[in-house]
């Protein structure tokens, strides 16, 4: 999948960006040069990303604290005469 994301990417902008061989893949001077310019990007999706999932966790967190202290039964206060 990744790679025919890539190929398609690549017939787009008319510009190998990487090198393939059986062995290995690396990235040609175009490929690098575009890596660099995304790199910004790619890092706030990274950090919005883990922003959701520190959020849903977080939330799953309160609820369930909710759900447990909803089903503490805490003794009666006793009442000072």
């Amino acid at each position: 999948m990744l790679v025919r994301t890539e190929l398609r990417l690549e017939e787009q902008i008319g510009v190998r960006l990487l090198t393939r061989t059986t062995r290995s893949v690396s990235p040609t001077d175009a490929g690098e040069q575009l890596l660099s310019q995304l790199r910004p990007a790619l890092s706030d999706i990274r950090d919005g990303r883990d922003t959701c999932i520190v959020r849903h966790l977080f939330a799953r967190h309160v609820e369930l604290f909710d759900h447990v202290v909803a089903r503490i039964r805490l003794p009666a206060q006793p009442t000072i005469k």
